[in-house]
């Protein structure tokens, strides 16, 4: 895959990754983390889907994080999902 410093796409597991560990304030999220069981509430979830939202362009809502929120099970998940305008799903 192309970083995205040579204009490529960016790595989805490492950029909802770093956007996990900045909300979490937690260095040791890995791809198994579950977002809750990590301390993560509702209103960090809800800072999670903007930064997806605006980072990634994908069209992710609260709920999307609430049914998936294993960060492995998470960004499969946004990679089924297409690229676009990233509206509310809410």
């Amino acid at each position: 895959m192309t970083s995205p410093a040579e204009g490529g796409p960016p790595d989805t597991e490492e950029t909802v990754s770093r956007i996990w560990r900045t909300v979490l304030g937690k260095s040791d999220v890995d791809h198994t983390t579950n977002f809750f069981s990590a301390s993560g509430d509702s209103l960090q979830a809800m800072d999670v889907v903007v930064q997806v939202r605006h980072v990634l362009k994908k069209r992710v809502g609260l709920r999307d994080l609430f049914f998936n929120p294993v960060l492995g099970d998470f960004v499969a998940w946004l990679d089924d999902l297409p690229s676009g305008d990233p509206g509310a799903r809410d």
